[in-house]
């Protein structure tokens, strides 16, 4: 499989489960997009995707813009609303419902719109439950 990740999500608890087990696997470093884009630094995130392998986790769509012509694969983890609620409700991260609700509601169709715009060129990964994300990182052992 290729050696650049962007994994791409509302639920950061899926993006983070999937990130880990996938940098586990193939021995790739995580970078955490959104520290780097919360505090402004688009051009280091530049810097970094300059390495050969590299998995970048982020919940923020401009990542795209970035680093999409670097990137092997693009993982757009899309559970279902029900789903990243539960998850906020089970980890009692309330404070992060105004985000998941946000996200389905304006970044995701955005998210799902520029992803139609890439060609065969690049590879897509949709991951909406469990069981495809087990089958995903089982194809990558």
């Amino acid at each position: 499989m290729g050696e650049r990740y962007v994994i791409l999500g509302g639920n950061r608890v899926k993006t983070k489960l999937v990130s880990q087990k996938l940098s586990h696997l193939l021995g790739l470093e995580i970078i955490d997009g959104d520290g780097y884009i919360e505090a402004g630094k688009q051009e280091e995130i530049l810097s970094l995707i300059k390495k050969q392998d590299w998995i970048i986790q982020t919940k923020y769509n401009r990542i795209l813009g970035l680093c999409d012509d670097k990137a092997d694969y693009v993982i757009f983890v899309d559970f279902p609303l029900w789903i990243n609620v539960k998850d906020i409700l089970l980890s009692l991260r309330l404070n992060h419902l105004k985000e998941i609700l946000h996200y389905q509601k304006i970044r995701r169709p955005w998210v799902v719109d520029r992803l139609e715009e890439f060609g065969i060129e690049k590879k897509i990964v949709v991951l909406k439950n469990r069981r495809q994300v087990r089958e995903f990182l089982k194809l990558c052992e």
